[in-house]
């Protein structure tokens, strides 16, 4: 997904369209671009300074421009460096995730060139005007609604002010209200942080943009998974983070972060008196062991969260699990499939951390893969349109066969009690390689499985280059085979020779008056007994073919009169493999 789609909620669409005539007019130049910072100069009525600083899942922008100086907000100088920064890779991480937000910061971009000076009391008077004018800074309480953020699977944030009374106690809790521009002068600098999150976790992006000039209240702030530990973590680190309790009453102690190693996700298997098994799925921590069905847990967003702390939990990526349990109550698998349902448990793309019993435990190998080209007629066309052939990508690991596009981590080997470790480099190699030989992206068939597409040209010598390297190769059922033994001799008839050939096809061997006859009709397979498909190795047959136009085809071999003898001896001194009766060679 571009940049620019992700980050677009954030700008209205006139500025978007005044940035895009900028970037199509080329008036940015990108100074630097990469995955944490971009900075760039924009040419307007004069040069403006934009800097793009990515923090985890935030973009800070700032601009030298008048617009974003005076109202601090989001300019088309901003958007036109997005813009240019996306065709260039710019901020995307380590694996090519995306930010989730925008926001403006407020500090003027490295490198920015000094305002023209001024006269001292044009300078000041701004700033004291500014100072002068500060909303008075009410204290700031975060309450979590414990019951709430269980019961929906998110973390629930109610954000509230107060002043404090002349005895030191608390005030009346109201509903904070706040916009994007006011997050900037809040004093705290983990205010203004989980403010920033709090607001940009809006779900209808209209809504955040709108918040930026807008004032609205911070009630049941529903944070997304994946921020939610993060800002979890900067809550209990104000000091000032209460549980919201029944009656919408305040607890009276804060709550705290438990610091340390996270507590881990295990699915853990139990051998029944019945020769059956269970599983459960247990949270861990040191040598603390809980059934993880029974505890109060944010599953996507990895929090344990009771009204006085907040725990962090190691899904492993795999919380997707615990929900599927806890609806299922127990899952008991009898005696006589315990290995079918060991098989389908690994073969699950994601997985906790598996605690088997003895009996059910297994080695965990890794293998290298053979890729597998599987050559099919083209999704959604006619069968008169399958010379234009498209192609399956999938992968044999010890024989078992797994498709590009599966989820799973590997395949599981019953008979060996072996689970083999997919190789994704090896297989994204295998893919490359496919690309170097012009296979292109088609149509994902029936059901939802992608292909390939190659001119129909190209496939023969890509089947040739692909079989060389250890590919296995098939075409509606029929595996293709690469040649690889040549034998050539000669045997002496009472007034002829006879020239026997055969090629052999990986334990399939073809004669050589058949394998000149497809040479002739311009094929380059050649059908085999079992069914299968060998290749021609033409430059080997184009050495004989204009021997073989000398001889009459007799059965498996080429027959020649005395009178060819001399010429068939010459071009057998070529063909080192090649052997002769006695009589021959005399």
């Amino acid at each position: 997904m571009p940049l620019a789609t992700v980050l677009s909620s954030f700008i209205p669409a006139r500025i978007q369209r005044k940035g895009a005539h900028y970037w199509g007019g080329g008036r940015v130049k990108l100074n630097s671009c990469d995955g944490k910072e971009v900075r760039a100069v924009v040419s307007g009525t004069q040069d403006y300074h934009v800097a793009l600083r990515r923090d985890e899942r935030l973009v800070w922008a700032t601009c030298t421009c008048p617009y974003f100086a005076d109202r601090d907000e989001l300019c088309k100088h901003i958007w036109a460096t997005i813009l240019a920064a996306d065709r260039e890779g710019g901020l995307r991480g380590p694996r090519g995730d995306l930010p989730a937000q925008l926001l403006a910061e407020l500090v003027p971009p490295p490198g920015a060139p000094a305002s023209k000076a001024a006269a001292w009391r044009e300078l000041l008077a701004p700033l004291v005007q500014a100072a002068g004018s500060l909303p008075s800074q009410d204290e700031i309480l975060y309450a979590v609604d414990v019951s709430a953020s269980l019961q929906r699977q998110a973390l629930h944030v109610d954000v509230l002010t107060f002043r404090r009374r002349p005895d030191g106690s608390r005030g009346t809790l109201r509903p904070l209200r706040i916009s994007r521009s006011q997050v900037a002068q809040r004093r705290d600098p983990l205010d203004r942080a989980i403010l920033s999150l709090l607001l940009g976790a809006q779900e209808d992006p209209w809504l955040s943009w709108y918040s930026t000039q807008n004032p609205q209240n911070l009630l049941q702030a529903r944070l997304p998974d994946e921020l939610a530990a993060e800002v979890a973590h900067r809550l209990c680190a104000t000091g000032r983070c209460y549980p919201r309790l029944q009656g919408h009453e305040v607890g009276e102690q804060p709550m705290i972060w438990e610091d340390g190693p996270p507590w881990e996700l295990w699915l853990a298997v139990h051998e029944r008196t019945d020769g059956g098994c269970e599983m459960i799925p247990e949270l861990r921590h040191d040598d603390v062991r809980r059934d993880a069905r029974e505890l109060p847990l944010l599953d996507g967003a990895g929090l344990l969260l009771t009204l006085d702390r907040m725990v962090p939990v190691d899904t492993a990526g795999a919380a997707a699990w615990l929900p599927l349990l806890r609806r299922a109550g127990s899952l008991r698998v009898p005696a006589g499939e315990r290995e079918d349902f060991l098989e389908m448990l690994l073969a699950a793309p994601v997985l906790p951390r598996l605690d088997l019993p003895a009996a059910m435990r297994f080695e965990e190998v890794t293998v290298a893969p053979q890729p597998r080209l599987r050559l099919v007629p083209p999704p959604g066309l006619p069968r008169s349109a399958s010379d234009w052939p498209a192609a399956k990508v999938s992968y044999l690991y010890d024989g078992i066969e797994v498709a590009a596009g599966a989820g799973r981590r590997g395949v599981y080997a019953k008979e060996d009690r072996r689970f083999l470790l997919r190789d994704r480099e090896a297989e994204d190699q295998a893919l490359a390689r496919l690309a170097t030989l012009k296979f292109r992206a088609g149509a994902a068939d029936a059901s939802g499985e992608a292909t390939l597409r190659i001119a129909p040209s190209r496939l023969p010598a890509a089947v040739r280059t692909l079989l060389a390297e250890g590919w296995s190769i098939e075409a509606q059922g029929k595996l293709y085979r690469r040649p690889g033994r040549f034998e050539i001799r000669v045997a002496s008839g009472i007034d002829w020779f006879e020239l026997h050939g055969e090629v052999d096809f990986e334990g399939k061997t073809v004669e050589l008056p058949r394998l000149l006859a497809a040479l002739r009709q311009g094929k380059d397979f050649i059908p085999l007994g079992d069914g299968s498909v060998g290749i021609l190795p033409e430059e080997w047959l184009k050495r004989w073919a204009p021997l073989a136009g000398l001889g009459e085809t007799e059965g498996d071999h080429l027959r020649f009169q005395m009178p060819q003898a001399l010429l068939l001896d010459a071009w057998l001194a070529d063909e080192p493999a090649a052997t002769c009766d006695e009589t021959f060679a005399a």
